[in-house]
């Protein structure tokens, strides 16, 4: 495909999922379209989420918008999906979206992103809750380094602090 004189911006996709916990969770998408061709183009994008094994479970057309040249344009839309595994650490199901600008029959730039559905929430006195349920953490909070390489405390130097 070259690159693209009609194309989705670089880091310009998004993916924001809500009500996971429901029995049809909403995602929402969007991306910046840049037109840099000399000519005023009339657009598309086709949107797909599709689950871990590429099967499509949702798809849609945004009607088509006009961009300058040299101009950009947003472009959101959103679903609800059903049927959606939620992603945890044991596990850590991804779906894909796939986004499709077009003109006319002509597909000029396709990217994909991979996200997951999930719900994180920190309630006071009962800590945090990943898909509703209690996810105990385990980690350090000491961010010691050696100061001329700059290497971080090991597991072996946290196991026991002395006492002062």
């Amino acid at each position: 495909m070259g690159d693209p004189w009609i194309r989705v911006e670089p880091l310009s996709l998004f993916v924001r999922t809500a009500d996971v916990l429901a029995d049809a969770p909403s995602v929402r998408v969007g991306c910046g379209v840049a037109n840099r061709s000399p000519r005023a183009c009339r657009v598309g994008v086709r949107w797909a989420i599709l689950d871990d094994q590429g099967r499509v479970l949702v798809a849609r057309d945004r009607s088509e918008t006009d961009v300058a040249p040299g101009g950009r344009a947003e472009i959101e839309t959103s679903f609800h999906v059903r049927g959606i595994r939620l992603w945890s650490p044991d596990s850590p199901v991804l779906y894909r979206v796939r986004c499709e600008v077009v003109e006319g029959n002509r597909v000029w730039h396709a990217i994909e992103e991979r996200f997951g559905f999930r719900s994180a929430e920190f309630r006071p006195e009962e800590g945090f809750h990943l898909n509703g349920e209690r996810l105990q953490l385990r980690g350090v909070n000491r961010h010691e380094s050696i100061p001329v390489s700059g290497t971080p405390c090991l597991a072996t130097s946290t196991a026991r602090t002395p006492s002062s």
